[in-house]
């Protein structure tokens, strides 16, 4: 088990399945985090969800090592032949606009990350931008036109910096990066190749920046590793490296011949198959087992506020028990994160719960687990 320090053969596949899942996932347009998501669904890691949540991002670290490698020729920009120049013109220019097309997702990111993963990483966001950004594939292939953007070096500042826009939009779960951001580039006249070669580079610096801020959050939280859990991202990301490098060969050499239609029909078909399941899971609750049972419950005040009895009148009302388990400080050091285990009188969570909890003394902070999230009326 990973929480307990060691890790057991099935887990071990798990991880392995997990940097199959991010490896081809990660370069193809169909979504890697919304993979993962659905993954998780049916193959779940014995570890925190502090952890899942750092282990979806970091993950992504040996899918960019596969970037490197394959590209690292056209991407180091100094020069080893004596009789050329030292220093790459070419390539430093390439790297100044991979660095403009990364300032949204590095101003917007830091934004709204937390809130993203507290909202908006569930099944049914996932088969919503599946489908979305699967009909958005076909509208643009079908109004096709003759690129204007048939090299790299051809690509301006301002139609990197839209393109890094387009990369924003991959923060919500299901949508896709390098989906995105091809999507962007089509729109702006770039040939498929110009477009997915850039998606490609756009990575480096964006992957790795959320990669480190997951880690360094995962360790200012206070949290540690145990040896397991270091062993499953090690096998994870080693996995996730061989798999892209596979990958990406075979998507460089699919768009050369093809479109990205393909791509989008298979979005449409699995964000279908996904929303048709949540809706006979929803069914299925509706007649089946109703009994209430234990859920997990973080909330997030001001520390100069009372929490002793702060909430017990909400909890007397939609609650049978209420445990409060754990105090911390965040840290951002001014706040306070209550864990409490609850079990609802109700077998499903009221949104009038939730909201009684965060209209007390302000706008609060609550966090649920995300299966809690999912069964929100």
């Amino acid at each position: 088990m990973l929480q307990e320090g060691f890790i057991t053969f099935f887990e071990i596949i798990k991880a392995i399945l997990m940097g199959i899942v991010e490896g081809i996932t990660e370069w193809l347009p169909i979504s890697s985090t919304g993979h993962m998501i659905l993954v998780e669904q049916v193959v779940k890691f014995n570890a925190s969800e502090e952890f899942m949540s750092m282990f979806r991002v970091v993950i992504q670290l040996g899918a960019i090592l596969a970037v490197v490698l394959l590209y690292f020729p056209k991407l180091w920009p100094f020069c080893t032949d004596p009789a050329k120049k030292f220093v790459k013109k070419d390539t430093w220019t390439l790297w100044f606009k991979i660095l403009v097309a990364t300032l949204p997702a590095l101003v917007l990111g830091l934004l709204f990350d937390d809130w993203l993963d507290a909202h908006l990483y569930n099944y049914i966001t996932v088969a919503v931008m599946l489908i979305l950004y699967g009909v958005l594939f076909l509208v643009v292939e079908n109004r096709r036109r003759t690129p204007t953007v048939t090299d790299l070096s051809q690509l301006s500042y301002k139609q990197a910096l839209v393109i890094g826009f387009w990369q924003v939009l991959a923060m919500i779960p299901g949508t896709s990066r390098s989906g995105a951001t091809i999507v962007g580039g089509l729109l702006l006249g770039a040939s498929r190749p110009v477009v997915t070669e850039f998606t490609f580079f756009l990575a480096i610096p964006v992957m790795f920046g959320a990669s480190l801020l997951k880690a360094v959050k995962y360790l200012a939280a206070g949290l540690t590793f145990t040896g397991g859990e270091v062993t499953a991202l090690a096998v994870a990301c080693v996995t996730a490296f061989l798999v892209s490098v596979a990958a990406i060969k075979f998507l460089v050499g699919f768009v050369k011949k093809h479109d990205f239609k393909p791509f989008g029909w298979y979005r449409i078909v699995l964000g279908t198959v996904v929303l048709a399941a949540a809706l006979l899971a929803l069914t299925a609750m509706s007649f089946g087992d109703r009994s209430p049972r234990e859920r997990l419950l973080k909330i997030t005040i001001p520390e100069n506020l009372d929490y002793d009895g702060l909430f017990d009148d909400i909890f007397r009302q939609y609650t049978s028990s209420h445990t409060l388990e754990r105090v911390k400080t965040t840290n951002m050091g001014t706040l306070y994160e209550l864990q409490y285990r609850i079990t609802l009188k109700e077998a499903q969570v009221p949104k009038a719960f939730l909201d009684a909890l965060r209209c007390r003394n302000g706008n609060l902070n609550i966090l649920c687990s995300r299966e809690m999230q999912k069964e929100t009326l």
